[in-house]
C-alpha cells in the first residue's frame, strides 16, 4: 500500500469519525417566539415591544447557540461543531451594538441599530481542541478589525420588535485564537476564517434587553473558500509545526473536480503538525459534498452555498474589553 497509502487511510477513517467524536445533537425544533431556547422564560415576555431601553447601546452579546438551517444535508454534522465550540468558547460570535435610535412611535423599540459583528476571543487562554475544565471566562474581545464587519439595521415591516438589514456584508467566522486558529485557510483573506458573504441577519431583544432572541442569519459560502478551508478533526491538537507553505493547492479538472485524495492529503501537509495522529487537519469541502449542488452566488458572482442557522446571543458587556491585547497570555 506504501506509506502515502497508509496516511490517506488514516485520514479517511478519521474523516468518517469526525461526526461520531461528537455528542450526537438531535434536531432541535423552533421554540416559540420570543422564547429563549436556554432559558425558562415565557412567551409573555415577548408580547409588545418591551425592549424599549435606549442604555442598550455600547452593548456586546455573544452568541450562545447555533443551529443549522440550511444545507438540510449537513444539519447533524454542523449542529455537533458548532455546539461544542460555543460550549467551550472556540467561536465566539460578537455583536457590538454602536448606536442605537429610539422610535417616536409607540410600536417600535428602536427606529434603528447600527452594530459591529465579529470573531472574538477571550482569557483564560487555553491551548488544545477540548476544554472542559475551561475556567469562568474574565474578559471576551474582538480579535482584529479585518475580521469585522459594520451592520445598519431596521425594524422589519411585519413585526416592529424584530430588527433586520438591507445592504448585504461579508461576516468572518474564525474558530480559536490568531495564534493557535482551529481552522487553517491560508490562502483565504483573512486567513484562518470561513467567509459568510451576502449576510441577512434578523434579530429581537427579549424583555430584559440583555438577551437577543429569535436570531437567523443566511449568506453564501463561496465555492472556493470551501475547498481552501481546512478544519480540525475532534480528535486531533492540530498544531502548526512544520507546515509546507510551499505546497501548492490542487488543480481541479475540467468537470470541476480534484484527483482522488488531493484535498485530504493537501491539509495536513500544508498547515502542518504532521499527518500522524492526533494532529488532523481534513477540508470542508468533504463535509460540504453531501450539501449536494451549490445554489447561490457571492456578490462577485461566484457559486456557493447557501448557509443558514438559528441562533440566540446573551449580554456580555461585562466582561468585553476593546483592548484584544487583554484576550491574549500577555494580559497583564
Amino acid at each position: 500500500m506504501g506509506k502515502f497509502g497508509v496516511h490517506i487511510g488514516l485520514l479517511l477513517a478519521t474523516l468518517i469519525g469526525v461526526i461520531g467524536c461528537f455528542e450526537i445533537v438531535e434536531p432541535t425544533p423552533p421554540p416559540p417566539d420570543g422564547v429563549d431556547s436556554d432559558s425558562d422564560s415565557n412567551t409573555d415576555d415577548m408580547e409588545g415591544c418591551r425592549c424599549d431601553n435606549s442604555d442598550v447601546a455600547g452593548h456586546v452579546f455573544r452568541f450562545t447557540s447555533l443551529v443549522a438551517e440550511k444545507p438540510t444535508a449537513t444539519k447533524t454534522s454542523l449542529d455537533n461543531i458548532w455546539k461544542h465550540e460555543l460550549k467551550n468558547y472556540l467561536l465566539n460570535v460578537l455583536f457590538f451594538m454602536d448606536e442605537v435610535d429610539p422610535s417616536d412611535n409607540a410600536d417600535e423599540a428602536f427606529s434603528s441599530i447600527a452594530m459591529t459583528a465579529g470573531s472574538g476571543w477571550r482569557y483564560p487562554v487555553t491551548g488544545g481542541y477540548y476544554y472542559e475544565d475551561l475556567e469562568e471566562i474574565e474578559t471576551y474581545c474582538f480579535l482584529q478589525d479585518e475580521l469585522n464587519v459594520e451592520v445598519a439595521l431596521r425594524p422589519t415591516g411585519d413585526d416592529a420588535c424584530t430588527f433586520t438589514n438591507d445592504d448585504e456584508k461579508t461576516l468572518y467566522f474564525h474558530i480559536g485564537s490568531m495564534e493557535e486558529p482551529l481552522e487553517c485557510a491560508p490562502e483565504l483573506g483573512p486567513a484562518d476564517s470561513t467567509p459568510l458573504h451576502n449576510l441577512t441577519v434578523t434579530f429581537g431583544f427579549d424583555a430584559s434587553c440583555d438577551h437577543i432572541v429569535n436570531g437567523y442569519l443566511e449568506g453564501c459560502l463561496p465555492g472556493h473558500a470551501v475547498d481552501r478551508i481546512c478544519m480540525c478533526t475532534p480528535t486531533g491538537t492540530c498544531g502548526r509545526e512544520n507546515p509546507d507553505e510551499d505546497l501548492a493547492f490542487p488543480e481541479m479538472d475540467s468537470e470541476g473536480n480534484y484527483e482522488d485524495g488531493a484535498l485530504l492529503a493537501y491539509c495536513p501537509a500544508r498547515c502542518g503538525g504532521g499527518q500522524d495522529m492526533p494532529n488532523y487537519w481534513v477540508s470542508f469541502r468533504n463535509i460540504m459534498d453531501i450539501a449536494g449542488e451549490k445554489d447561490c452566488e457571492t456578490e462577485e458572482g461566484e457559486p456557493g452555498y447557501t448557509l443558514a442557522a438559528r441562533f440566540e446571543a446573551e449580554d456580555v458587556t461585562s466582561l468585553f474589553s476593546t483592548n484584544p491585547q487583554d484576550c491574549t497570555d500577555g494580559k497583564k
